[in-house]
């Protein structure tokens, strides 16, 4: 991670073309260069548009996330059946969602750098285009599950892609009081894909290949990356000076985020298998996953309405739904053999521990100085890095020492997240 924040800054350094120079424009603003704290405010407080966007934006960053994260969700889904087909075992597996996660946490500094340029009507296609090349890779190509792993590391362009694309134009579409919310609606849709992915998956037709998903995932994709709508997607941003590298408030937002969501991540990925090593069906470890999905949705949405409604930067809010999320891990880890304090333990888990995401994007795009796609790509890396390194170090845990010590790195891992949210800017 610390690797991938200089990687960015670098990057960042010079890489914003000079502006051109527009009537009324003064021919030195494209040249000057500014150190963090100076140039003009991107943050959310500065735009007034008319809160009527609101809704039209947040369904609009929904489709697209939607869209964008379902081949490798529809992955997840069929695992057993794609597993069966292509004769490969769970480290495998493994490793090609991981492909997912490293491929899209590499990118985002530099995929922001250019969304920032190109915009974001041209950033959901190329996100739609990759999306369609990861359904079309694992539909008609895959034969082994490296090829698969391709089709993750695809899918993982299309989210960088999609999700810095949509913080562009939330932060142009919102104003103080409604920006965190738009915010937590595309953040909510991450978890309602997922459940969408599982639903379909259920529905198949006994006997339909499995493949037919993905047949059906790239037609959207098709159909999303012709149907971006230009009224939402086609401002631009005011004259923005050149910064000589991201402030030490952006570093510590993506080193806050790699620590917490490597800890959400694991009780999404792990909490059935916990169900079962613990002495309960599996049955019951999936109903609450699907509660918990829910409960994460809804934190998402209920967190970006309350840093919307008290004007908030998010610093305060981030910090104690981390602190809470480690006391549902906690609960988790003392849980033995109670299927009441396990679930109880989950679903805070959820709620908290794993529905900070869309604050920690508004916090990142009111960095002063940084266009927001630059910004929320560093964030991303650092979301991103987490989500392939918790996971794969907290079941390695689970595994030699169980479930109660691998619950307790995860509430450590939160509680370090929340210790280095920086201060209130």
């Amino acid at each position: 991670l610390v690797w991938q924040i200089r990687f960015g800054k670098k990057l960042y350094q010079g890489t914003l073309p000079r502006c051109r120079e527009k009537p009324g424009s003064l021919p030195h603003q494209a040249k000057h260069h500014v150190g963090p704290g100076e140039g003009p405010d991107l943050s959310l407080s500065t735009r007034v548009p008319g809160d009527s966007k609101l809704w039209s934006q947040g369904a609009l960053a929904a489709v697209y996330t939607a869209g964008a994260l379902m081949p490798v969700f529809l992955f997840g889904a069929n695992a057993v059946r794609i597993q069966q087909e292509l004769g490969f075992g769970t480290r495998e597996l493994g490793f090609a969602v991981s492909a997912y996660f490293a491929a899209g946490g590499l990118a985002a500094p530099r995929i922001g750098v250019l969304i920032d340029r190109i915009g974001t009507r041209k950033a959901l296609r190329l996100g739609m285009l990759c999306s369609l090349v990861a359904s079309v890779v694992v539909a008609w190509l895959a034969d082994s599950w490296w090829v698969g792993a391709l089709g993750m590391a695809s899918c993982g362009l299309a989210h960088a892609f999609t999700q810095l694309g949509l913080n562009r134009m939330l932060v142009q579409g919102g104003s103080a009081t409604n920006g965190a919310l738009g915010f937590g609606i595309k953040q909510a849709a991450v978890p309602m894909a997922s459940l969408l992915a599982g639903f379909a998956t259920a529905a198949l037709v006994p006997g339909a290949p499995w493949r037919s998903l993905y047949a059906g995932a790239a037609a959207v994709a098709v159909l999303l990356g012709a149907l971006v709508p230009s009224s939402q997607t086609n401002q631009t941003l005011p004259l923005v000076p050149r910064v000589s590298k991201p402030g030490s408030r952006l570093k510590r937002l993506a080193l806050a985020a790699s620590f917490a969501a490597g800890a959400g991540n694991s009780v999404s990925l792990l909490i059935v298998d916990a169900f079962d090593a613990s002495g309960f069906s599996d049955n019951a470890g999936a109903l609450i996953l699907g509660l918990g999905s829910g409960l994460a949705a809804a934190s998402r949405l209920g967190g970006g309405w309350v840093v919307g409604r008290r004007r908030s930067d998010g610093v305060l809010e981030l910090r104690l739904l981390m602190a809470v999320g480690a006391m549902g891990f906690v609960l988790l880890a003392i849980s033995g053999g109670s299927v009441i304090v396990l679930s109880l333990g989950a679903l805070i888990a959820f709620l908290a521990g794993w529905g900070w995401q869309g604050i920690v994007f508004y916090a990142a795009t009111r960095d002063v100085g940084i266009p927001p796609a630059t910004s929320s790509g560093i964030v991303l890396s650092g979301t991103m890095s987490g989500s392939v390194v918790g996971p794969l170090a907290i079941s390695a845990i689970a595994d030699a020492a169980g479930y109660g010590l691998a619950w307790g790195v995860a509430s450590l891992a939160l509680v370090a997240g929340a210790l280095t949210v920086p201060r209130r800017g």
